[in-house]
């Protein structure tokens, strides 16, 4: 596989999600807490993908609609609707099942309540 496709929340950003590619989960959530950001990242979904570059793009241009800034990767957009057209994205460019692989990162970087 290529990469990872991910969706991520912030409770900080109420209603936005961002959606990228990354081969490295842990790393890019990593990057992603920093002195910007006054919470981490909520990982919601992944999935590996082959050409991820190629599904990343086809998923912005479904999604175009949702887009907060064009040149940001976050979408205004419920999760359920999101997770449908990535997981159909990875579908059609992997040409079998969405592996979604929460078990292994489930609640990586949460912040406590």
């Amino acid at each position: 596989m290529d990469g990872y496709i991910y969706i991520l929340s912030n409770k900080a950003m109420p209603g936005l999600l961002k959606i990228g590619t990354t081969t490295d989960i842990e790393g890019r959530l990593s990057s992603l807490f920093n002195t910007s950001v006054p919470y981490p990242f909520t990982l919601l979904f992944y999935s590996q993908v082959m050409e991820s570059y190629r599904a990343e793009t086809e998923i912005f241009n479904r999604l175009n609609a949702y887009r907060c800034n064009d040149s940001r990767e976050f979408f205004e957009i419920d999760l359920d609707k999101a997770k449908a057209v990535v997981s159909s994205v990875i579908e059609e460019i992997n040409g079998l099942y969405v592996d979604e692989g929460l078990d292994r990162y489930y609640n990586v970087w949460t912040c406590p309540d």
